[in-house]
């Protein structure tokens, strides 16, 4: 009884397993699949998890579009009752963005500055994935679809 339970179990697991693996799609390396509002969730530099500030990218369908960085200021202050206060004062900054775009590859022009990424897309799961090389650092961008 206890074996045809643990063959049922490892059956069932194998069966799981291949049906994961059979619907994998390779992901797209489409400049058109990367077009939308995107909303950076993490980067990884050299693998290592970096901070960042909230970000959100557009890309548009004519090749150009726009990032908006929220920024978050905190300052402490005394209240006239002698408990402190820090109010936080949150500010968007806009920057008009421009895409030059191959298979898998993607230039982005802000402010007169270039920088080049590879990319790719996983459609079904909305990640925009962006890697590019800056000062022998391997910088992975990963972005979330938010429309």
């Amino acid at each position: 009884m206890k074996k045809t339970i643990a063959l049922t179990i490892t059956a069932l697991l194998l069966i799981t397993m291949i049906g994961g693996c059979a619907a994998y799609t390779k992901h797209s390396e489409k400049f058109s699949d990367a077009i939308g509002k995107w909303s950076l969730n993490c980067i990884y530099i050299d693998t290592k998890p970096a901070t960042f500030a909230p970000q959100v990218m557009e890309i548009k369908k004519d090749k150009t579009g726009n990032l908006i960085e929220t920024l978050t200021i905190t300052a402490a202050q005394m209240n006239p009752d002698g408990s402190v206060a820090v109010p936080a004062v949150t500010e968007n900054k806009e920057y008009p963005l421009t895409f030059e775009a191959t298979t898998g590859q993607m230039t982005i022009t802000r402010d007169g500055a270039s920088v080049t990424y590879t990319f790719n897309v996983d459609v079904p799961a909305g990640l925009l994935h962006m890697y590019t090389t800056i000062e022998e650092k391997e910088y992975h961008y990963i972005y979330l679809i938010i429309e």
